[in-house]
């Protein structure tokens, strides 16, 4: 019987892949009668990167038992999914500034954004939130027409940008 180990540790933009296959005697395989085991050296993948590993444990005794692992690990690590649903809703003014606030909201559809970035159109200017957040208040530029678009951010792309809204 044979037992397979696959360690993988995730450092920033790669994957670090150790691999060990035992081997133990008889059929019950108590994990106290250890025949062979082999290791691999740990393995560094970088994004969109694959690897494949092949181990084999012989029985050096008197049988000619073995085991077998081959196996292949790919690191995916894509961008995070866009915002949906985004709005844009004008405050009232405010008491004591006088000042009028846009209130930008979005759908959090993503599980591993580091963020998102808000961008006005009509400035060009951008402005960044931490991530899990589904809004931003920004300070209003003028009475005009004001459009913004949002995109989460990843590591190490960002997502595509959220389709444009205007208010």
């Amino acid at each position: 019987m044979g037992e397979l180990l696959i360690e993988m540790q995730l450092n920033d933009e790669t994957v670090t892949v150790t691999s060990t296959l035992a081997l133990y005697e008889w059929v019950t395989c108590d994990h106290t009668d250890l025949e062979s085991k082999v290791a691999t050296t740990p393995q560094q993948i970088a994004n969109g990167g694959k690897q494949e590993f092949s181990l084999t444990a012989k029985n050096h005794e008197t049988s000619n038992d073995y085991a077998y692992a081959n196996f292949f690990v790919t690191h995916d690590f894509a961008e995070p999914s866009e915002p949906t649903h985004v709005t844009v809703t004008r405050t009232s003014p405010d008491r004591l500034t006088g000042l009028r606030h846009i209130l930008i909201e979005w759908g959090d559809t993503s599980a591993d954004e580091m963020g998102y970035q808000i961008q006005n159109i009509g400035t060009g200017r951008t402005r960044r939130v931490g991530p899990n957040r589904t809004f931003y208040e920004w300070a209003e530029l003028g009475r005009g027409i004001q459009c913004f678009r949002v995109r989460a951010l990843g590591n190490p792309n960002p997502s595509d940008w959220s389709s444009l809204v205007c208010t």
